[in-house]
């Protein structure tokens, strides 16, 4: 498979530690990976997981990079400075982070990246592994595979395994 494929398999693609004080701790975060598919690409998921986990090889081999760190410290206080957020709503972000950061940084701690930290990078990187992973693929044309009901809420659901491994794949 090659970057050309991928490019008709997907039409958005994002990133993003968990984002609610349910997804993170001190010690541990959700970490997640947001692909919107085309219709071919409902057709190719295990090859867009292959994808993925490709790209996740590649970057442990490469190592992390302070150069990215560095564009991405100033994306993100270019952000913050134009961030359209209300002060009430700004207040409560701050409190509700404040755990999570160091009393200097913390205005900026969830907005803009203060501290290179090559180790943390390399264990997180450990930590992405298909075995260690939900996947959630959510469309319409899953209704007829649905064999199981969620009973909370009652959204029909089923859950795969691949090729003969720990990964499962819930589709709802």
């Amino acid at each position: 498979m090659n970057s050309y494929d991928f490019r008709f398999w997907t039409f958005g693609i994002s990133a993003e530690p968990g984002s609610s004080n349910h997804d993170k701790t001190k010690s541990s975060s959700l970490f997640y990976l947001s692909l919107s598919l085309t219709k071919l690409g409902l057709q190719n998921i295990e090859n867009i997981l292959e994808a993925v986990f490709s790209y996740i090889k590649y970057m442990k081999c490469v190592g992390p990079l302070k150069w990215y760190f560095r564009q991405f410290q100033l994306i993100s206080s270019l952000e913050f400075h134009f961030l359209p957020e209300e002060p009430f709503e700004a207040a409560k972000h701050l409190v509700a982070d404040m755990r999570f950061h160091e009393p200097r940084d913390i205005l900026i701690g969830p907005e803009i990246p203060t501290k290179w930290e090559p180790k943390a990078v390399k264990d997180c990187l450990e930590m992405l592994r298909p075995e260690r992973a939900n996947f959630m693929i959510s469309s319409k044309s899953f209704a007829v595979q649905a064999d199981q009901i969620e009973p909370f809420l009652g959204t029909a659901y089923s859950v795969q395994s691949k090729n003969n491994t720990n990964i499962k794949i819930i589709l709802f």
